[in-house]
């Protein structure tokens, strides 16, 4: 069930990205959404340049993508589905270059949950 979920969400690819980011506005407190502005102002490059480089890197489609700081730096953060593997990948947002790609944790704990 879990696989047919995330395939669905596979489908929507880069046009589920700005979805998302609106939805996230949305759903913020007020005070959120001067910050939201703030990062995406301090950003070079945009959503579609950043989910293609993460697209690019894994060979895979985008399911999520959001704007974020770590520690100081501005970054995307995009999950990538390629077959059955999701895969995580961090861009830099000021030169779009992969920063990391890791293997999904959170639905790897989700896979373990539904074993025991």
């Amino acid at each position: 069930m879990k696989t047919k979920s995330l395939i669905a969400a596979a489908v929507l690819g880069t046009a589920a990205a700005s979805s998302l980011v609106f939805a996230a506005t949305k759903h913020m407190e007020h005070d959120e959404v001067p910050a939201l502005k703030a990062q995406l102002a301090a950003a070079k490059i945009g959503f579609g340049e950043a989910i293609a480089a993460a697209e690019s890197h894994v060979q895979g489609k985008a399911t999520r993508a959001a704007l974020e700081d770590e520690a100081g730096k501005f970054a995307y953060n995009i999950e990538v589905l390629k077959g059955d593997q999701l895969t995580d990948v961090s861009v830099d947002s000021r030169n779009g270059k992969v920063l990391s790609a890791t293997a999904d944790q959170h639905d790897r704990e989700g896979e373990r949950e539904d074993k025991d």
